[in-house]
């Protein structure tokens, strides 16, 4: 007589279902894989990235506000690199004669002093053919296609008001030509004769970062921190919004607070965050002068 399992109707198979397990498994963990690629994609793509070191400690704390213009007031993805470095250039040394080949070598031999950017090289250039620096960078914007820049007067009108509240500079590694027809594009195609004026901002372009000779990029060790000493911040109190992640590992270095900024979308957030607490200090500030008074 029988007295196991089997004598009772139960019929155990240990590979079957071990087989099954792991092929769950298997599936599981491609699913979630899957889910965890598609989830990373959807955040780069759509959500706006404010993953940012600085807190809301450090925005009751400051002064100033430094804001890159290419990438940062505009897509770059409306006006490349390329549009700029090769269509423009191209374009400005063909009307003057010159040679790619000969302000490619400029470049090289800068570069070998320590001294980088294109626009020192153009400079030089300029200076060895006995042409105007800004009369070349006018052509340069006049050769470059600036349509695909759209309208942007919630960006102007943030601008203006965070400028109405503490210094706004913009500061950027092309020239003060560029930034012109950048702001003309954002109001929609008009010109305004002083769009610092208008907007109560300050414009850093690269004309105005010489030092004996030579344009000072960001990227340049201790540019960020003499700007700041220039207009009289503590670089700990001062912002910078840029789209370059070796510029911003430099104003790190500095003890500048920094922030990525992919696209205008993550510049206007910025700029509400800092306005939202200027607007809390302000009824902060009636709160107690009402209290006092009725006290």
């Amino acid at each position: 007589k029988r007295t196991d399992l089997q004598s009772v109707g139960f019929n155990h198979s240990p590979t079957f279902p071990q087989r099954q397990f792991l092929s769950i498994t298997k599936v599981e963990v491609l699913c979630l894989f899957f889910i965890a690629l598609s989830s990373v994609f959807l955040y780069n793509r759509f959500m706006v990235k404010i993953d940012t070191p600085f807190t809301d400690k450090d925005i009751k704390t400051l002064k100033a506000v430094f804001i890159d213009c290419d990438g940062v007031l505009y897509s770059s993805q409306e006006l490349t690199n390329e549009d700029i470095a090769i269509t423009g250039i191209n374009s400005a040394l063909t009307k003057y004669h010159l040679s790619r080949t000969e302000l490619d070598q400029i470049r090289a031999d800068l570069k070998k002093r320590g001294i980088r950017g294109m626009f020192n090289a153009i400079r030089a250039m300029c200076n060895n053919h006995d042409i105007s620096f800004d009369e070349f960078t006018k052509t340069m914007v006049s050769k470059i296609d600036f349509s695909r820049i759209s309208p942007d007067q919630e960006l102007l009108t943030l601008l203006k008001q965070t400028g109405d509240q503490i210094p706004v500079y913009i500061v950027t590694n092309n020239t003060r030509p560029h930034l012109d027809r950048i702001f003309d594009c954002l109001r929609g195609g008009s010109t305004c004769p002083n769009t610092e004026k208008e907007l109560n901002i300050k414009f850093i372009p690269i004309e105005d970062t010489t030092i004996d000779g030579v344009f000072q990029s960001k990227k340049m060790h201790g540019q960020l921190t003499r700007l700041c000493q220039q207009f009289g911040f503590d670089p700990q109190n001062v912002l910078l919004l840029d789209d370059s992640e070796s510029v911003r590992e430099q104003a790190k270095k500095e003890g500048v607070l920094t922030t990525p900024i992919q696209h205008p979308n993550d510049t206007k957030k910025i700029l509400r965050r800092i306005l939202d607490e200027f607007k809390n200090k302000r009824c902060f500030s009636i709160r107690q002068t009402r209290g006092g008074i009725g006290d």
